[in-house]
C-alpha cells in the first residue's frame, strides 16, 4: 500500500529543533516503523520534502545535518537522524505524478477551502490513497477531503499522525494479526512482553478477536483509580492455593498477582510495576479464575 507524505504539515510550527524532535519527528518515526514491516507498503515524498520549514529558522535538511555531534552520542537521535534521513531517498511521487498540474484541487473540510494543487494532499486524492503528516500542525484532523473542481468530485482519506491511527487501519484492513496488533497497539498501561506462550494472544481467535481489542482499549483508556475501583473490570488480586500455586512461578507469587475481566467468562492475569500491567496468562473460560 502506497501513504503519501503531507510536505504542508511542516510550516514552521516547532519552536525549536529539540521541540520538534519530541513531539514532531518521533511521532513519525513511530509510523515509519510500522510501514516498513509491512512488504509492499511505501511512504511517498515530493522530492523538495527537505526545504520544508521545520522551525522559523530551520529547514527539514537544517535540522538533519545540524543534529552533529549529539547524534554521534544519544542512540535515540541517532536512529532518528538515520530515520528522517531517509526521506530523502526515492520514491518520490512527483516522479511519477498522478495527479495534473491544471485542475484545481482544494481541500474542503476546513473554511475557507485550501487550494492545494501540486502538494501531496492533491496526489493522494489521485491515487486514492492515505496521507501521514507530523503533528502539531494545521492538519491534525484524522481525516480529510480534497475536491477536484469544477466536477466537485470530493473523496476523503485518513491523516496519519501517530502509531495508532497505522496500527488502527492496518489491523481494519486484515493487514495485521491481531496478536501481533495488540503488543503494539496497546502499550500504554498494557505490556504482553512476559506472556505465557501457552496461554497467550494465540488463543484469541476470529470469533473473540473483538472482545480483546475493546477490553483492552477500555483498560487503556482509564486512569488507575478507575481501573481499581470499576466493577466491570473487577480488578482484584488472585489467591494462592492448593489449586492455583502451580500456574505461576515462585517469583510471579511474590511478585503478586493480579486479575481484571474482559467479559464474564474471559480474564487477564498478571502483575503491576508502576504505570504498566505485565500480562502474564489469559483464561478463556474462567476455570482459572474460580480457583482462586
Amino acid at each position: 500500500m502506497e501513504y503519501i507524505l503531507n510536505e504542508l504539515s511542516l510550516h514552521s510550527q516547532y519552536a525549536d529543533v529539540d521541540d520538534f524532535i519530541a513531539h514532531g519527528a518521533k511521532n513519525l518515526i513511530g509510523v515509519l516503523s510500522v510501514i516498513k514491516q509491512k512488504d509492499q507498503s511505501t511512504l511517498l515524498k515530493k522530492s523538495d520534502i527537505y526545504n520544508a520549514m521545520v522551525t522559523k529558522t530551520d529547514s527539514l535538511f537544517d535540522v538533519i545535518c545540524g543534529m552533529g555531534r549529539k547524534s554521534r552520542t544519544d542512540d535515540n537521535i541517532r536512529k532518528l537522524k538515520s530515520q528522517l534521513a531517509s526521506l530523502q531517498n526515492q520514491p518520490f511521487w512527483d516522479n511519477n505524478q498522478r495527479h495534473d498540474a491544471g485542475d484545481n484541487y482544494q481541500r474542503i473540510d476546513v473554511t475557507p477551502p485550501e487550494h492545494v494543487t501540486g502538494t501531496g494532499l492533491a496526489e493522494a486524492y489521485a491515487r486514492d490513497t492515505h496521507v501521514v503528516s507530523f503533528c502539531q500542525s494545521r492538519y491534525t484532523a484524522d481525516s480529510m477531503v480534497v475536491s477536484l473542481l469544477p466536477e466537485n468530485a470530493a473523496k476523503e482519506f485518513l491523516n496519519i499522525s501517530n502509531t495508532i491511527q497505522i496500527l488502527d487501519l492496518l489491523f481494519e484492513q486484515g493487514e495485521i494479526a491481531v496478536d501481533k496488533y495488540i503488543p503494539l497497539r496497546f502499550s500504554t498501561k498494557l505490556d504482553f512482553s512476559q506472556l505465557d506462550s501457552k496461554h497467550g494472544l494465540n488463543l484469541i481467535d476470529d470469533k473473540n478477536q473483538q472482545l480483546f481489542v475493546s477490553g483492552f482499549r477500555n483498560f487503556e483508556s482509564k486512569t488507575w483509580q478507575q481501573i481499581i475501583t470499576d466493577d466491570g473490570l473487577d480488578y482484584k488480586e488472585f489467591s494462592k492455593n492448593r489449586n492455583t500455586n502451580d500456574f505461576f512461578t515462585k517469583e510471579q507469587w511474590k511478585s503478586g498477582i493480579y486479575k481484571f475481566r474482559l467479559d464474564s467468562e474471559k480474564r487477564c492475569f498478571g502483575h503491576r510495576t508502576g504505570e504498566k500491567f505485565y500480562v502474564w496468562r489469559i483464561d478463556l473460560d474462567h476455570k482459572l479464575s474460580d480457583l482462586g
